[in-house]
C-alpha cells in the first residue's frame, strides 16, 4: 500500500449539487486526509480444468449477436471466458481494464487532485492441462442462451476450438444455477423468476444406406416376357 496524495484540514475536497445541474464547493474537510493505494495483485482462475469432479453442459447461443458454442462448467472458476479467436473472427473489442473508468468517476478523482488509476495486471488462467496462460484482456458482450440474456464483463483468453464462451462457478452460483442430467437441463435464476435452458437432443445414429429393392421373377413369367418381346435387364 502507497501513499498517493495528502490534504491538510480545512482543504475543499468534495462539491454538492446545485438546483441548475451545476455543482458547487463544500467546506474543508475538518481533519487532514491521506489517500493510499493499494495496487492489484495478478489473480489465478482455472478454466477449462480436468474431468474429474465437474459438471458442464454445451448450449447453443448468441454472443453479441453472433451464433456461439457456449459450455456452463462447474470446473471453470472466477469469470466468464471468452475465446480470443472469437472476439477477433466477430470484431469485438478486447480492453485492458476490467470496465473503464465513467465520466463521473474520473470527475470525482480529478476533483480530488488523485492520479489515475493503474491498469491492473491481466489475469493468469490455468488450462486443463495444467498450463497457464495469462488473459489477452477483458470484453463486455451481450450473451443470449434461449430465455436468457444478460450484459457480461468476461475474461478473453486463448482457448479450444471447441467452444466460444464458458460460464463458471461464479455465474452459476450468482444465477443459482441447478444443472440436471436426468432431464438434460439447467435451470436459473432470471431477475423474479427461474427459467430453464434445454441442452439440444443428441444427433441421430446415421441411418444405413437403403437397400436396393430386388425383384425376383419366376422361371414362367420370365419365359412369358421373352415371348412377348420384353427386353430384361
Amino acid at each position: 500500500m502507497q501513499l498517493v496524495a495528502q490534504f491538510e484540514k480545512g482543504r475543499p475536497l468534495f462539491t454538492a449539487p446545485c438546483a441548475d445541474g451545476s455543482r458547487r464547493p463544500m467546506a474543508g474537510v475538518p481533519w487532514g486526509v491521506k489517500v493510499y493505494y493499494d495496487p492489484p495483485v495478478p489473480s489465478v482462475y482455472s478454466a477449462l480444468q480436468s474431468e474429474e469432479n465437474r459438471l458442464r453442459m454445451g448450449l447453443a447461443g448468441k454472443v453479441a449477436g453472433t451464433p456461439a458454442r457456449c459450455l456452463i462448467d462447474t470446473g471453470a472458476s472466477g469469470a466468464h471466458y471468452l475465446s480470443a479467436a472469437f472476439c477477433k473472427r466477430v470484431g469485438i473489442a478486447v480492453q485492458s481494464a476490467p470496465q473503464p473508468e465513467t465520466k463521473r468517476q474520473r470527475h470525482r478523482r480529478e476533483e480530488a487532485g488523485l492520479p489515475p488509476p493503474e491498469a491492473a495486471p491481466l489475469p493468469t488462467v490455468t488450462l486443463a492441462d495444467g498450463q497457464q496462460v495469462s488473459a489477452e484482456g477483458y470484453a463486455t458482450v451481450s450473451v443470449q442462451i434461449q430465455s436468457y440474456r444478460e450484459t457480461l464483463h468476461c475474461i478473453v483468453l486463448p482457448m479450444t476450438e471447441e467452444f466460444d464462451c464458458v460460464l463458471g462457478d461464479a455465474w452459476l452460483h450468482r444465477k443459482q444455477a441447478v444443472l440436471s442430467y436426468q432431464d438434460d437441463t439447467c435451470s436459473l435464476e432470471d431477475g423474479p423468476r427461474r427459467i430453464v435452458l434445454h441442452t439440444p437432443p443428441p444427433a441421430p445414429a446415421p441411418s444405413s444406406p437403403s437397400k436396393e429393392r430386388v425383384h425376383l421373377l419366376s422361371h414362367m413369367l420370365l419365359k412369358c416376357g421373352i415371348r412377348k418381346g420384353y427386353h430384361m435387364c
